[in-house]
C-alpha cells in the first residue's frame, strides 16, 4: 500500500523481486504521477536505488505486506534529477 498525506493513494501486488524504480512506475501507471517526482518512505527512511522491493520486505520483519508512504517533489525539483 502507498500511502499520502491524505491517506491510501494506491494498492498493488509487486513481486520481491522488483526494484524500487520498478515499484514508481507502478505507483505512475496507478495514479499518473511520474516516477521522478516521487519519493517513497518507509518509516523515516527514504527508500533509494538500488534498493529492491524484497529487501523492503525483509526489513518489515518478513510482512507479506509493505506501508509505504509517499511525497511527491515539485516538477522543478524533478527536471533537476
Amino acid at each position: 500500500r502507498i500511502n499520502g498525506l491524505g491517506g491510501l493513494l494506491c494498492s498493488f501486488t509487486a513481486s520481491t523481486t522488483w526494484a524500487l524504480n520498478e515499484v514508481k512506475d507502478a505507483i505512475e501507471q496507478a495514479v499518473g504521477i511520474p516516477a521522478l517526482e516521487q519519493r517513497l518512505f518507509d518509516g523515516m527512511e527514504e527508500l533509494v536505488e538500488p534498493m529492491s522491493f524484497g529487501e523492503c520486505l525483509c526489513r518489515a520483519f518478513g510482512s507479506a505486506e509493505l506501508d509505504l508512504s509517499f511525497v511527491r517533489r515539485p516538477p522543478e525539483q524533478a527536471q533537476w534529477l
